[in-house]
């Protein structure tokens, strides 16, 4: 049987977001199941299986995949997942993947408990469920010809989870800290996205946003293992393929935002820094204030919010709740934007993540990921211009190395 291709996918965690439910997402989209039983079991892990069936989550048909693993499974550290995946029969491309995602759990772990990364030994997420969560969905995403996804604003949940640590708040510490600067929102009683999914989110997104234009074929649900009764436990991805920028917008007017701007003379300076982070919790592409001059020669302050048209009214809300405004205007703007996408670099820090645009000749603009280099510098308690000068240099490195490999095999 062909596999569908679908080079654009959408994930849409309104319930949230774990390992298992983007397995059962994946199956329903169009992965067949022998196919992702195969991923799993070039592991070569003993007691280790997995198990589907259809249910019902909240109205929803959505496919359960169930990881069944023998009892008494030890934790793991970088350097044993490591070995499990160097020597599985995947493809290159999907060993480094799915290394990455567990990398970026055990640096977030490192930083929780102030652990030299290669100290940690991963518990929950270095089990053999999160060994097949990882590499089924990096291998099935690799499979179907999937060259770029996107996410919405991921559902955290709310009240407490119970894990090796004792009883925590939702979310989860390491799960806050893989989804920091990304749009989030605390949706249902319970935990709604466990560590693995946070960081399949983090390395496999490219933008957490709103539904871009283009042509939706397949619809799949992932279902989690709890039946919920106010929302449907159930991650859901769309796939099929982004519309050319010539049709997704008008010529010359790139993309059409809105821009939301008020004036305030009377609040406690305080509040700003509190209201930028929840607006951009809700969507707001970009916040930005500025210093103004008022009427009767009061200094002020300019919040002007970014935003996509459909958000200007939950947006609009939380400026009138939380500022003193009596009003605000709605601006509509257009966006040229340069193309861009991540690559992940190598420093003696830790990986990095680079922004970098290939717009028009040249050398491309690539910048360090600011998140990244933060905790990286926190962990290792330098200051942050050396790891964001230490990412900038590998990854000139990089592109020396490629360009070279590029010349020695031109004919």
């Amino acid at each position: 049987m062909a596999l569908p291709v679908l080079p654009y996918l959408y994930a849409d965690p309104f319930a949230g977001a774990s390992g298992d439910m983007f397995l059962g997402a994946l199956v329903d989209l169009g992965y067949p199941f022998s196919h992702l039983r195969a991923d799993v079991d070039a592991l070569a892990l003993d007691g280790l299986r997995l198990g589907r069936r259809r249910v019902t989550r909240g109205g929803l048909s959505a496919v359960r995949i169930a990881v069944h693993c023998a009892p008494g499974q030890p934790h793991r550290g970088r350097r044993a997942i490591q070995s499990v995946l160097r020597k599985a029969r995947l493809d290159g491309a999907i060993r480094r993947q799915a290394m990455e995602v567990f990398d970026a759990l055990i640096e977030v772990e490192a930083n929780i408990h102030r652990q030299p990364a290669e100290q940690v030994h991963l518990h929950e997420v270095g089990a053999l469920d999160a060994l097949a969560d990882v590499v089924g969905t990096v291998s099935a995403l690799v499979h179907l010809g999937v060259k770029r996804l996107d996410a919405a604003p991921v559902n955290l949940g709310s009240g407490t989870v119970t894990c090796a640590h004792g009883v925590l708040p939702v979310p989860a510490p390491a799960t806050a800290a893989l989804l920091r600067g990304i749009p989030v929102l605390g949706r249902g009683e319970g935990e709604r996205t466990t560590p693995t999914g946070a960081a399949l989110l983090r390395v496999l997104a490219t933008a957490f946003s709103s539904l871009p234009p283009c042509i939706m074929t397949r619809t799949g649900y992932g279902a989690g293992r709890r039946d919920t009764e106010d929302l449907p436990n159930v991650l859901r991805l769309m796939g099929g393929e982004l519309l050319p920028a010539s049709l997704s917008s008008s010529p010359g007017q790139g993309d059409r935002l809105m821009e939301i701007r008020c004036q305030i003379d009377d609040m406690d300076p305080r509040i700003f820094g509190y209201l930028c982070e929840r607006l951009l919790a809700a969507g707001a592409r970009d916040v930005y204030l500025c210093p103004v001059q008022m009427k009767k020669g009061r200094p002020g302050t300019l919040v002007v919010i970014l935003a996509d048209g459909d958000r200007t009214g939950d947006l609009g809300t939380i400026l009138l709740d939380e500022t003193t405004t009596l009003g605000y205007r709605l601006i509509p703007v257009s966006r040229v934007e340069r193309s861009r996408r991540h690559v992940r670099v190598k420093t003696s820090y830790g990986p990095v993540r680079m922004k970098v645009s290939d717009h028009g000749p040249g050398e491309p603009l690539a910048t360090p990921e600011y998140e990244d280099c933060r905790t990286l510098a926190s962990r290792h308690q330098v200051p942050l211009r050396r790891v964001l000068a230490a990412a900038v240099a590998a990854y000139g490195r990089q592109s020396a190395s490629r360009r070279s490999g590029a010349r020695r095999g031109s004919p």
